[in-house]
């Protein structure tokens, strides 16, 4: 585990950042190596969990459930197939619109 304590254990500059335990992206980290995940893909899962993170914006992540986890997937998708930027320039936002 030589090289762990040089990752970045911060989580990203959201808003949300500061609604976190200080230490939730150290322990985070550990919960995951403990698991037997090896640390450059424990890296992998703390990006994604970040960008989690700012996609709940202002929701606690102890709040979320499904519903969110979907919702940013979902997100996600329309991103990888330029969906969500057709969407923005819509006068009203919205595709179905």
């Amino acid at each position: 585990m030589q090289g762990m304590d040089k990752m970045d254990d911060r989580g990203p500059d959201t808003k949300q950042e500061f609604d976190l335990p200080s230490d939730f992206w150290s322990d985070y980290k550990h919960f995951i190596i403990k698991k037997g995940i090896r640390l450059h893909r424990a890296k992998f899962y703390i990006y994604w969990v970040r960008q989690f993170v700012f996609f709940l914006d202002r929701i606690p992540i102890q709040e979320c459930g499904p519903d969110d986890v979907s919702g940013f997937l979902e997100r996600l998708e329309k991103e990888r197939t330029g969906v969500l930027i057709a969407e923005s320039c819509l006068p009203t936002g919205r595709a179905d619109s």
